[in-house]
């Protein structure tokens, strides 16, 4: 049998496990005070992403959106690409995919990018993002 610990080792053994003890729950009272909720923006683009236009929007948009540290942005992109795919089977398929994509996750804004996503989101409002606000760029002045 190991003879017992002197009670001064005991002591301090103790004052460390208090110690961290509080350490942690005064950061965990911490993470979760500051604990902001992320807000999530939707930037839809009419055409393909590969476009120097498309890319020059969406970098600025990024560089906006990222900058912000209250509240946390979380910025998803998605490209309709609808001069090359055209049509209402692609319009379907479209829509059925983001629906699922997006399912369950609250979408705080829409930013349709160019008239044809302007289009397809002001067409499946209420299917993809009730409640969210859109705020439209890249538009030409013949497409409002």
């Amino acid at each position: 049998m190991a003879p017992p610990l002197p009670r001064s080792l005991c002591r301090v053994v103790e004052l460390i496990a208090f110690i961290k003890g509080v350490s942690l729950c005064v950061g965990i009272a911490f993470a979760l005070d500051s604990a902001e909720p992320v807000k999530s923006v939707l930037v839809l683009c009419g055409e393909r992403g590969d476009l120097p236009a498309i890319q020059a929007v969406e970098e600025n948009l990024r560089e906006v959106f990222h900058s912000s540290q209250s509240p946390r942005i979380e910025l998803f992109s998605e490209y309709l690409d609808t001069a090359r795919f055209a049509g209402d089977q692609q319009e379907t398929a479209l829509l059925r995919y983001l629906k699922e994509r997006y399912a369950g996750r609250q979408i705080d804004l829409v930013i349709p990018v160019a008239g044809s996503a302007l289009e397809f989101a002001l067409a499946h409002r209420q299917e993809l993002f009730p409640a969210a606000p859109m705020v439209f760029c890249a538009m030409d002045q013949r497409e409002l």
